[in-house]
This record gives structure tokens, C-alpha cells and sequence, in this order.
């Protein structure tokens, strides 16, 4: 019982620390994701620092131009639909680069990527994005123009890239002639980690609740036990003959019985004694 509650209340704290960090992420996303444009060397102020987590979502403005590349993020499901994000590498004015989402696109009829998706804007361009920390694409096979995670160091080609952190657009100028579908807007549900808790909990007081029940249960078994004990202990028995209960006549009773019957003899002549003397 006492393992079993401190596993349930050890269970239950860990699920309280799993929703206190959820609540950080929410508070991280209100605060960050309609906040103000921020100057990107303000969040990065290199390109190999990674994007702090209290950082995530932040609004940044890029002043450049695309690449003229765009590379599919695969397995990224939208609305239960399978589909791509769209990766185009952005140049700076000052000669670094990031990588942008600017959108999602559907599987084509195969289950495959597009035969070809909507291009950004040519030339210089003013975009609006909202930093994400770079993904682990370290031990991934990407196969040519595509990506399972977006991670900077492993696309080739890149000119100082910002490599700890990569950008979700959020608006551009001049507008593309065919945009893409916006990625959509992060949650901030808190999930059921609450719920979780609260269970864990229950399960701690059902374990004591329990414990309790069957210590009661094996005590009442064993006074039981006992009552018949002593029960059988203090039974008498009496020795009949079965020709002596044919005719009539019982068999001489057991010394206890005998010693009773004196008791009461006893008695009955020191009632007549005392009656006598008076």
C-alpha cells in the first residue's frame, strides 16, 4: 500500500510539473504571438544562437529576397489531410539567410508531393514572421528538394544561415500572385494534464482505501479464527454406548459433569446447614 501511494503521488506531481510547463508555453504564445515586431538581432543576436524558449513566436520584420528554391517539409498533416509545408530560404540585406514557412499545400492524387507549388514574390521583399526554434534533421535521409524536419544545417547551399531558428510567415510585400494556405495558429489548450493529476490522486486514496479494507478484512478473519478456537476448546462431549441408549440408559458422564453435579450438591447441602441454623 505504501509503495503504491507513493508511486500515485510521485505520478501526480509529474503530471502537475508537465501542466505548469504547458502553461508557460501558452503564456509564451499569448504574449509573443500578436505582440510587437521585434529587430530580429534583438532575438538572434547571432546566427548560431538558438531561439530561447521564452522567445518562441516572436514577431520579426526581414528585409531581401527569396531564393529561388522552395523545399517541402513532408509528413506535416493539416486538418487530417496530408500536405508539406513550404520551406524558401530568405537572403538579407546583410547576407545572412533564414529559412521561411510560407505555407502548407495538400498531397497531390498519389499520396505525393506536388508537381509544382506557388512561387514568392521575385526580387526585394519585406516579410513578417513569427520565430520558431530550428528542428533535429541531424539523422534524417531527406530525399532531393525535401525536408522531415526544418533544420538549417542540413540544407545545403545556405548562405550564414540562422541556424538555431527558422521563420513562419507571416505576411509579405509585395503580396505572392498565388498564395499559399497560412499555417494555422498554435493551441493553447492546457490539455489533460489537470485531469491526469486529479486521477492520480483518486488512485492514491483508492489504493489507501484499499490497504485499509483488507487489513480489516484479515483481522476480522483471524478473530474468527480465534472465536472457533476457543469455541471448539471449551465443547463438551458426552460418551453414550449404543446398547446402553437401546435400553434406556446413558453412558456415565464425563468427570466434568460429575464434578458439577457435586458443585450442586455441595450448595444445595450448605443451603440446608445454613437454614437449619437459624
Amino acid at each position: 500500500m505504501l509503495v503504491g501511494v507513493i508511486a500515485c503521488v510521485a505520478l501526480s506531481f509529474w503530471q502537475g510539473e508537465r501542466r505548469e510547463q504547458r502553461l508557460e508555453e501558452i503564456r509564451h504564445i499569448q504574449e509573443n504571438y500578436d505582440g510587437p515586431v521585434r529587430d530580429v538581432s534583438q532575438v538572434l543576436p547571432s546566427r548560431q544562437d538558438r531561439l530561447a524558449e521564452e522567445d518562441e513566436w516572436t514577431r520579426v520584420e526581414l528585409h531581401g529576397q527569396y531564393d529561388d528554391r522552395s523545399l517541402l517539409a513532408r509528413n506535416r498533416p493539416l486538418n487530417q489531410q496530408a500536405g508539406f509545408e513550404v520551406v524558401v530560404p530568405f537572403l538579407l540585406q546583410d547576407g545572412t539567410t533564414m529559412l521561411i514557412s510560407r505555407g502548407w499545400v495538400p498531397t497531390d492524387s498519389s499520396g505525393g508531393a506536388p508537381e509544382s507549388v506557388p512561387a514568392p514574390p521575385a526580387g526585394e521583399a519585406t516579410v513578417t514572421v513569427r520565430l520558431r526554434p530550428a528542428q533535429d534533421g541531424s539523422g534524417d535521409d531527406n530525399p532531393p528538394e525535401t525536408l522531415l524536419a526544418i533544420d538549417p544545417a542540413v540544407v545545403d547551399g545556405l548562405e550564414q544561415p540562422y541556424l538555431g531558428a527558422y521563420g513562419v510567415m507571416e505576411s509579405e510585400q509585395p503580396p505572392a500572385a498565388e498564395p499559399l494556405q497560412a499555417m494555422p495558429r498554435p493551441s493553447v489548450s492546457e490539455g489533460s494534464h489537470l485531469s491526469y493529476q486529479m486521477q492520480w490522486l483518486a488512485f492514491g486514496v483508492m489504493v489507501i482505501a484499499g490497504g485499509v479494507y483488507a487489513a480489516r478484512r484479515e483481522a476480522q478473519g483471524a478473530r474468527e479464527a480465534r472465536l472457533q478456537r476457543e469455541a471448539a476448546q471449551a465443547q463438551e462431549y458426552v460418551v453414550v454406548d449404543k446398547d446402553q441408549l437401546k435400553s434406556g440408559r446413558l453412558a456415565r458422564p464425563l468427570p466434568s459433569q460429575e464434578r458439577r453435579r457435586k458443585d450442586r450438591r455441595d450448595e444445595a447441602e450448605e443451603d440446608a446447614l445454613l437454614e437449619s441454623r437459624r
